[in-house]
């Protein structure tokens, strides 16, 4: 019997399935038996018919459908250890990055924000200073809407010593001796990646968490800078930063990050970056001008007053986020470079542009269901809006459903 599925994957099943059905087809050999010559051999199969019975003929049918058989399963179930006929890629891992390369640009990522941290805590001084030092336990995080070290001294400066949960004085509960920067900076670290990452999945919500941090490693953590990474790698020529939908989501997306990093206060923080949102050139030339800690200096302490003005009297954030001075400075970071995705991904998203496209086809239903008369809609149209209902044809998608359905 032709063997099947020896190992070697699409090829070996495909020459030990159909090679076997295709050389009985041709008079291959099948078949030689009791009379002492092949059913094929040199004289084909009509005259193995005449000379052999229906018997034989039979018999022949048979075996070429066990073996037609045979190659089926063997290609359905992938068996022989290399894959079946249809598995060339399993689809589940088809557009997934491996496991050790998620895990390496992960572990790359956390290191580069360590080094942020090392230079966040050079300028802040926070080995001459213990309140300093807690602050930036307990709010240091690295986003915001400035470039991560920045978003660091901002944030830790910026808190305040209230926590609003309970009212206590974490300036005057903080235990003595804190722990040490080298047991707090990766802490600190993973807060910070939580956050990014969920900032990244909220405001876009196709992405993958893996991507997320491949776009972030690429940004150098940086949250704008991913932000306009994304927009452009996934071909968002519609996207506007500056638009009520846009602020609303970023926003939103801020707040989670917060939350998910352990910041004592999100509302606090965003209501912060809100307030430096329309002055942040203003912003930067103070926070460049915080070099580490000195007895006497001001610079650090009006940098401070500065930005805890107290906004105006809300119950939500004063005022609409200002993204377009952040989106600007992030168009070109690290000295005027800017930053391309051509090698990032070896595919297409098309996973991601799949669940666009079905999410974008759910809002035309919904608009035309808002145009359907009510009444008319549950009486007589609701069943031919789900058999014919489809949104192709020579009108607009929505106009097309309308049409379809009636």
């Amino acid at each position: 019997m032709c063997g099947m599925g020896s190992g070697s994957g699409f090829g070996d099943a495909r020459s030990g399935g159909d090679s076997c059905a295709v050389a009985a087809r041709r008079g291959g050999g099948i078949g030689r038996g009791a009379r002492g010559r092949g059913v094929g051999g040199d004289h084909g199969s009509g005259d193995a018919r005449s000379r052999d019975g229906p018997a034989q003929v039979e018999d022949l049918r048979l075996r070429r459908g066990s073996v037609r058989a045979a190659a089926a399963a063997e290609a359905m179930s992938g068996g022989g250890g290399g894959g079946g006929l249809r598995r060339v890629v399993r689809p589940q891992t088809q557009y997934k990055a491996l496991t050790s390369e998620q895990e390496e640009e992960r572990s790359r990522l956390l290191s580069r924000m360590g080094a942020f941290y090392v230079d966040a805590c050079g300028r802040l001084g926070v080995r001459g200073s213990v309140v300093t030092l807690a602050r930036l336990f307990d709010a240091g995080l690295c986003f915001g809407l400035l470039d991560p070290v920045s978003n660091i001294v901002v944030n830790t400066l910026a808190t305040t010593d209230i926590r609003p949960d309970d009212g206590t004085n974490t300036k005057a509960a903080a235990p003595l001796p804190l722990p040490s920067l080298q047991d707090k900076l990766p802490e600190l670290g993973r807060r910070s990646l939580d956050g990014l990452s969920a900032f990244l999945l909220r405001f876009f919500p196709y992405l993958a968490a893996w991507e997320a941090v491949r776009y972030l490693l690429r940004a150098d953590a940086d949250l704008l800078v991913a932000a306009r990474l994304v927009v452009a790698d996934r071909g968002m020529t519609n996207f506007s930063i500056a638009s009520p939908t846009s602020v609303l989501a970023f926003e939103g997306a801020l707040g989670l990050a917060a939350r998910l990093a352990g910041h004592p206060d999100p509302h606090r923080l965003l209501c912060i970056w809100v307030s430096l949102s329309t002055r942040l050139p203003e912003a930067v030339n103070m926070i460049s001008q915080v070099q580490g800690y000195r007895p006497h200096d001001t610079i650090t302490y009006r940098l401070r007053d500065w930005l805890l003005q107290k906004p105006r009297p809300s119950p939500s954030p004063p005022a609409a986020l200002d993204l377009m001075q952040s989106w600007d400075l992030a168009a070109a970071p690290h000295g005027g470079n800017s930053i391309t995705t051509d090698d990032m991904f070896s595919y297409k998203h098309l996973r991601a542009l799949r669940m666009m496209l079905l999410n974008t086809v759910h809002v035309f239903y919904l608009r035309a269901l808002a145009r359907l008369p009510r009444n008319e809609l549950r009486r007589r149209y609701h069943r031919s809006l789900h058999m014919a209902g489809s949104c192709y044809g020579p009108f607009d998608p929505v106009s097309n459903i309308i049409l379809n359905t009636m």
